[in-house]
C-alpha cells in the first residue's frame, strides 16, 4: 500500500500476499473493492480478513504519517440453493461492511 497525494493507491502487487491468481479483485469505486474468492475452503475468508487487518495494523505501526489507515470488511458467501444475484450478494457484503464500520467508530461507553 502507498499513499499518493492524499489518496490510497493499491496496485495489484500487494494483493498477492492476500489472494490467489484465481481470485477476482474489482474496484467498485472510490476506496471500495470487491473480491471473489474462487473455490475457497470454509475458512478462506477468515484467513484473508486476518491477513488484511494485520497488514493495516503493521502499516500504521511503521508509518510516521499523520493519517492512519483503516479498513472495514463486509463478507458474504454465495449459497447456490438460495439463488442469490450478484447485486444481492454485494448488498449483503456492503451492509456487513457498514456494520463493521459502525462498530469501530462507536464512541466508548461511559459509566
Amino acid at each position: 500500500m502507498r499513499r499518493e497525494t492524499g489518496c490510497l493507491s493499491m496496485p495489484r502487487e500487494p494483493y498477492a500476499i492476500f489472494f490467489r491468481d484465481s481470485d477476482i479483485i474489482a474496484r467498485l469505486g472510490g476506496d471500495e473493492f470487491a473480491v471473489l474468492l474462487v473455490d475457497p475452503d470454509s475458512s478462506a475468508h477468515e484467513f484473508v480478513e486476518h491477513r488484511i487487518e494485520a497488514s493495516v495494523r503493521l502499516a500504521n505501526a511503521s508509518s510516521a504519517g499523520p493519517c492512519p489507515l483503516s479498513i472495514s470488511l463486509g463478507v458474504c458467501e454465495w449459497n447456490p440453493t438460495l439463488q442469490q444475484t450478484l447485486g444481492e450478494l454485494l448488498a449483503t457484503a456492503d451492509a456487513r461492511m457498514y456494520e463493521a464500520k459502525a462498530g469501530r467508530e462507536a464512541p466508548p461507553a461511559t459509566a
